[in-house]
């Protein structure tokens, strides 16, 4: 923590003087002053982070600019006397000149009042000009995917949006880590959701999607938990007056469908939406497991060839209403509920054999089927209340969910000749149960005071209730004794209690030569594990402090250089700290650490940002340092077991830079690429000495977009991860590609998109597990290429053009 400080001033200390004269230009604030407000011509909203720039008439020289605030305010003072005129400006937005700006004796202040800026759609002699959103947006503090500009997507979820998303990646199973990290922190429309990261991610349709928001470094205004960062998913919401929607369908190969709808009418004082989803999502894969384990006398070795189906389905309700109280206030309740399933259904043929051959070679043949089901509701309501037009604001929340869920694994192994043929009953099953409840609740109060246009307060107060309570069973059939043993190996049952409060203040300043927001949180955890069959309690109490900053200069409306630093927090799962045996499969047992402590990440990000016409460039350099990192941390046990726990083993670091470039090659070809390159290293402890591992990591990502007509798209997608080193040994690269076309029709109030994903099926996994007395090598691979075919309809559809004025300042949104 002493380290972040220093570095942390050091940072300050460094821009400040790069500034210059820092305190003279500060005293210029005396001067005139102009100020306005910047909103969205086709809905009226707020607008923030617009770049604002002041030229000087005589020679139209630059002589300073500023970015709005979040109300879409703006002020720009110490403006000496003279005429002036104004350019804003917004990437996706036509750009806009004010001028007549007189500032005088006796007139110091010109308040432009209200701007509206129009997106970049124009209707030109009947024909509609429409310019697309760029894919990847770069605001100060976090990347912005806009989800319609991604093809490949279409028909997907969230994780088909961030398999192309900068500082992300996604695995052969679907599962996505945050700058090589999977501790993140994963919210809806800003709020918390019951289901677990990957799980949000894996049933969120991605045709529900507007935008998903990359924070990597968030402000201490937001929750700490997540060491990596967050990421945010922005759902679609009409609020064009009248009855309006969309509805989607998709199917493919390998049994994969899926529809779903989202409905929306306003009127008068209230917004009412309702949707649903339903899907069924199959992958096939193939894994190779080699493993050798190393005793005094021999060496065993066990080779197996698995063939696997993923299955995932599920369904899905949402509904909510807006209630505008009266222009400053509005009421929103909201509500998400569905079932889940996923699972496999997974075949091994398995020889295992010794060096010296005083084990005859055994022929296995292993059955597995699990499954995990269950169902989920939640609600949230807020309150919010402007308390006046210069952004003072009042916020209240509350989130309540419940979720249930049964896990059932059934393993059957037969004994078999070479040829693996089976006997008609298995020589051994094996089956475990699992019944879990969780229970959340979480409390918000916000507050935001604005000072003197150039500043702004925030404080907050949070509490979060959570509790599990889980329930394990295994059974052994053992044909031996002719019938099955209940909790033959062991059964139990515990309660999670995990209670948090915390607060936080906040404060922004808008200077002269920079803008500043620096705050610091505070949080206090009771955590609390009981074992209903026993007297035994497991328990944390503890304070933590988290600081952030966030630092950026604009040099003219093209540069803009942007510092910031974070500390964060990844809290142990329930099950992480279970102290009981469970049971994986017949070489594999899995056991929980009620010690466990939470994994501390510092983070900081130099970002550069360039700024052109119709794209930008962005080179962001960063270093990541995880303490009392949680690792899963294998043990080879008695019959050549191996037990997989949890432990704190020291930390590790990051330090690289990732290069992004979104541009228009033509008219009708869009480029937007990015790569990452790293040093990566862990420190750890192996038979009680320090050990040090490291990497250099690298990832490259292209995607292009070519406009083959005004309703034709064609998108084709590549990515690249390069191998790394792990805490317990390495693992390798991968290379995936897809191909997406969407064709519109009936003036863009239908389209059809067909994709292709993973096209030459090289999206594949290799771990190893390399340590003294044993080694394992998996190969996981998909065998044929997902391939979908969507129809997508909009019901009362709308475009927007210069015509639509009056429309749009009635409330009109964005179009689907």
């Amino acid at each position: 923590m002493r380290k972040s400080i220093l570095l942390l001033l050091m940072i300050v200390s460094i821009i400040s003087q790069a500034s210059g004269q820092a305190s003279e230009r500060e005293s210029q604030s005396r001067g005139g002053e102009i100020k306005g407000v910047v909103v969205d011509q086709s809905n009226g909203l707020p607008m923030e982070f617009v770049n604002v720039a002041l030229y000087k008439v005589q020679d139209s020289v630059l002589l300073t600019g500023t970015i709005t605030e979040k109300n879409g305010s703006f002020s720009i003072n110490g403006v000496k006397p003279g005429s002036y005129f104004l350019e804003v400006n917004f990437i996706g937005f036509q750009k806009k000149r004010i001028t007549g700006i007189t500032i005088n004796r006796n007139s110091p202040v010109a308040n432009l009042n209200t701007i509206q800026l129009s997106p970049a759609n124009q209707e030109l002699e009947g024909v509609e000009i429409v310019a697309d959103e760029d894919r990847i947006e770069y605001k100060i503090d976090r990347k912005i995917v806009n989800v319609a500009e991604d093809l490949n997507s279409s028909g997907g979820t969230a994780v088909d949006v961030l398999q192309n998303t900068p500082s992300v990646e996604v695995d052969i199973e679907d599962n996505v880590t945050l700058r090589g990290s999977s501790s993140f922190t994963v919210l809806i429309d800003g709020k918390p959701t019951s289901l677990d990261a990957n799980d949000v991610l894996k049933q969120t349709p991605a045709s529900n999607i507007q935008q998903i928001e990359i924070i990597t470094n968030p402000s201490v205004k937001y929750d700490p938990e997540g060491g990596a960062g967050i990421i945010n998913i922005i759902t679609k919401k009409r609020k064009r007056t009248g009855f309006n929607g969309i509805v989607n369908a998709s199917g493919g190969n390998q049994n994969t469908y899926k529809g779903d709808f989202l409905l929306n009418y306003r009127t008068g004082k209230t917004n009412w939406y309702v949707g649903g989803e339903y899907s069924n999502r199959n992958y096939f894969s193939d894994a190779v497991m080699n493993r050798e384990t190393y005793n005094p006398d021999d060496t065993l070795y066990i080779d197996s060839d698995r063939e696997r189906v993923w299955k995932r389905s599920g369904k899905s309700g949402q509904a909510g209403v807006d209630y505008y109280v009266t222009d400053d206030q509005t009421i929103s309740l909201s509500t998400r509920f569905g079932e889940y399933t996923f699972g496999h259904d997974m075949e091994s043929e398995t020889q295992k054999y010794s060096s010296d051959q005083s084990l005859q070679k055994e022929f296995t043949k292993d059955i597995s089927n699990f499954s995990r089901t269950g169902l989920y509701w939640e609600a949230t309501t807020t309150y919010d209340y402007q308390l006046d037009n210069n952004g003072q604001k009042f916020e209240l929340s509350a989130h309540f969910s419940r979720r249930s869920g049964d896990e059932e694994d059934n393993q059957e192994t037969y004994f078999t000749d070479q040829n693996y043929d089976t006997n008609e009953d298995p020589d051994n099953e094996v089956r475990t149960s699992e019944e879990e409840s969780t229970y959340r609740m979480r409390f918000n109060a916000d507050y935001t005071l604005p000072i003197r246009k150039t500043a702004e307060f925030e404080v907050g107060l949070q509490s979060k209730i959570n509790e599990d309570d889980i329930d394990y069973s295994l059974d052994t059939y053992n044909p031996a004794s002719g019938g099955i043993n209940t909790g033959d190996f062991t059964s139990r049952s515990f309660v999670f209690h995990q209670n948090i409060h915390s607060a936080y203040a906040m404060f922004s300043k808008e200077f002269s030569f920079m803008s500043a927001k620096a705050g610091v949180r505070g949080e206090y955890t009771d955590r609390e594990l009981n074992n209903k069959d026993s007297s035994e309690t497991y328990g944390i109490n503890r304070i933590d402090l988290f600081p952030s900053l966030h630092l950026s200069k604009k040099f003219n409306d093209k540069n803009q250089l942007m510092a910031s630093y974070s500390r964060r927090i990844n809290r142990p799962r329930s099950w992480y700290l279970d102290p009981f045996l469970s049971y994986r499969d017949q070489y594999t047992l899995r056991k929980g650490n009620p010690d466990l402590e939470p994994e501390y990440t510092d983070s900081y990000e130099l970002t550069y940002l360039r700024s052109f016409k119709k794209g930008f460039i962005s080179l962001e350099t960063f270093f990541k340092e995880t303490t009392n990192r949680i690792e899963r941390v294998p043990e080879l046990f008695d019959d050549n077991i191996i037990i997989m726990s949890f432990q704190n083993v020291d930390k590790d670091q990051s330090l690289g830079s990732e290069l992004m470039l979104n541009m228009p090659v033509t008219d009708w070809f869009k480029l937007n690429t990015s790569g990452s390159y790293y040093n990566y290293k862990i420190y750890t402890t192996e038979n009680g000495k320090d050990v040090t591992k490291e990497s250099n990591n690298w990832r490259l990502r292209g995607n292009t977009t070519f406009d083959i007509t005004k309703s034709t798209k064609v998108q084709l997608t590549a990515f690249y991860s390069g191998p790394s080193v792990t805490s317990t040994g390495s693992r390798g690269g991968m290379f995936m590609t897809s191909l997406a076309v969407r064709q519109d029709l009936l003036d863009d109030q239908m389209n059809i998109m067909f994709r292709v994903h993973d096209i030459f099926g090289t999206r594949g996994r290799e771990m190893i597990t390399d340590q003294p007395n044993y080694y394992v090598k998996m190969e996981h691979i998909h065998t044929i290429p997902r391939i979908s075919l969507g129809i997508t309809y909009k019901i009362n559809n709308f475009k927007r053009s210069n015509q639509n004025n009056k429309d749009r300042e009635e409330g009109m949104d964005m179009e689907f």
